[in-house]
């Protein structure tokens, strides 16, 4: 559900947008981005849902015949995307569980990327088309366009996807992970920022 603590993406006009047959530099384009609505959807729900979970807040789009090169695997695939300009928000982190909506929860798989002025900072890697991608990073200082890109992978099949929940706020205080030593056993770290009600945690993965 929608937090007033949040800014969400959804409710700002984009700075620019491409998607299936359409982009926002047409006088008049055939289609449109959808905020917090999908199209049909589970038995008619239109409410956007990703990963099999529902949620209020939310972009869709469908990758149009414009295409880039998806680094994973090193071929040009159909994408789409939508710019947002953030120099007016006092912001540092983003938030979104990316995905095939319903619509789309068949046929291939997808590859999710974030943007800060056309540098990527962050991949999602394959994404089957059930699943969604937890995105919750760090906006870089300084950043001026943050782009929203989902990208067909190695394939184009009922690709219609969601920006769920996309969402961007300011987080107060510096958190850092300092690695101290390592073994073939055991990982030590250093903490600083710890939030005050104890929730925070440290993942390791190999």
């Amino acid at each position: 559900a929608k937090d007033s603590k949040y800014t969400y993406l959804s409710d700002l006009k984009p700075a620019s947008w491409l998607m299936y047959e359409a982009s926002s530099e047409e006088e008049e384009p055939a289609f449109f981005p959808s905020y917090d609505i999908q199209e049909s959807g589970f038995e008619g729900n239109v409410t956007i849902n990703v990963g099999g979970k529902y949620y209020e807040k939310g972009i869709r789009l469908h990758p149009g015949n414009e295409t880039v090169i998806n680094p994973l695997i090193n071929t040009f695939d159909k994408y789409a995307e939508i710019v947002y300009d953030i120099r007016s928000l006092d912001v540092n982190r983003f938030y979104t569980a990316a995905g095939k909506d319903s619509v789309g929860q068949v046929g291939w798989s997808m590859n999710f990327e974030i943007l800060a002025d056309d540098t990527m900072i962050y991949c999602s890697g394959e994404i089957r088309s059930w699943e969604a991608a937890i995105i919750d990073i760090s906006i870089p200082a300084g950043t001026k366009m943050l782009t929203l890109r989902g990208l067909s992978y190695d394939g184009f099949n009922n690709d219609s996807f969601a920006f769920a929940d996309a969402k961007v706020w300011k987080e107060d205080g510096a958190k850092t992970v300092t690695v101290k030593s390592v073994s073939l056993r055991e990982v030590e770290v250093s903490y600083t920022g710890a939030a005050s009600d104890g929730k925070d945690t440290i993942g390791i993965f190999p």
